[in-house]
């Protein structure tokens, strides 16, 4: 039951009435299945009827690490759902394993109104687009099963298939019970499979690459990038007094991210340190505004506030213009010390209303 303080407790509408309901709930909100708001350590973004070769994934999602996550939906009230569901995701995923990158955004793209999931992610430098190439031939994604509610027989399934695959692909369920009483909706996500996965990777740990770390990012920029070097060194001193907590990235090449801790919204990484083999570019400053295109007082907030620092190169007025839907990433050289030190001030006191 359910109730508005001092109203009357009213019985919700359990469940969902058809699977597309399911889908497009997730669709809209792939955080529901990455385990994170924005992804393992970016920004998410879905794509629902991927055409696999065979027929159209529920969902595919793709972050800014490259990481790719596919999804097939099913409803208990499915008698068939054990068994279409296996037969129908692992079918779509050795399709998708057989793609390049080439295809799978082509496939994105005619599946999301000719969108290119790269030009979304605002991957200029081709960093994502080399990660998904190597997460498709070495077959690493993550499956997930989601269903309404999680039987014996599909927790079977999921422990057996984690147990006879590789450690680099990941299998679990994600049950996703559903109650809603008039413009109300509580969704209660609740996994299987995550125990399997994780003593897969640890039985096996080159089967995921290691996080950079802050020497390793800095000695990149000495060797690669030395003008932008110090300035690096001079933002990672700043987000660390301004209370970000480091979140190594695992980029193929060195990255950093950094996260903070927000009232309203709970934990992000805002925050980024990439790193290019474009010389023009070279080490780049990332803040992800498109993480909070969702949260007007917050995302209004952080463009006020770095707006304000004198001269910042971050093109602000060009993220406003597009609904805060970019990552704009600057070469940390066009930043000078004050600015790299200003930065982190304004993205926390903005995350921190």
């Amino acid at each position: 039951m359910i109730r508005e303080r001092g109203g009357d407790w009213l019985e919700p509408v359990m469940g969902y009435d058809s699977e597309r309901a399911l889908q497009e709930i997730i669709h809209a909100h792939p955080s529901l299945v990455t385990g994170s708001p924005t992804g393992e350590t970016g920004t998410a973004i879905a794509c629902r009827e991927f055409q696999s070769g065979v027929g159209p994934a529920d969902v595919v999602v793709l972050d800014t690490e490259g990481n790719l996550t596919l999804i097939e939906c099913k409803l208990a009230s499915n008698r068939e759902v054990r068994r279409e569901i296996i037969g129908q995701v692992l079918d779509y995923a050795s399709r998708i394993w057989r793609m390049n990158a080439e295809e799978f955004e082509l496939a994105w793209a005619r599946a999301n109104g000719g969108v290119s999931p790269f030009d979304a992610l605002d991957d200029a430098e081709g960093r994502i687009r080399a990660a998904v190439q190597e997460n498709l031939e070495s077959a690493r994604f993550k499956i997930i099963l989601a269903v309404d509610d999680i039987n014996d027989d599909i927790r079977r399934i999921v422990e057996f298939l984690n147990r006879v695959t590789v450690a680099e692909t990941g299998v679990l369920v994600v049950e996703f019970a559903r109650a809603s009483v008039g413009n109300t909706e509580v969704l209660i996500p609740t996994s299987f499979g995550t125990d399997f996965i994780e003593a897969k990777a640890a039985a096996d740990p080159k089967s995921s690459r290691p996080r950079w770390s802050v020497d390793e990012y800095l000695a990149w920029c000495r060797e690669n990038d030395e003008a932008a070097a110090e300035g690096a060194r001079e933002l990672i001193e700043a987000l660390a007094e301004a209370g970000f907590r480091l979140d190594g990235g695992k980029a193929k090449t060195p990255s950093l991210n950094f996260g903070i801790d927000s009232p309203s919204i709970g934990t992000r990484t805002p925050v980024a340190l990439y790193s290019t083999t474009n010389p023009a570019r070279g080490a780049l400053v990332e803040v992800r505004f498109s993480d909070y295109k969702d949260h007007p007082a917050i995302r209004d907030a952080l463009a006020d506030l770095v707006q304000a620092i004198p001269g910042i190169p971050i093109p602000v007025a060009e993220v406003r213009a597009q609904g805060f839907s970019t990552r704009p990433n600057i070469s940390v050289r066009d930043f000078t010390v004050e600015q790299l030190r200003a930065l982190p001030r304004a993205v926390a006191e903005a995350l921190r209303r």
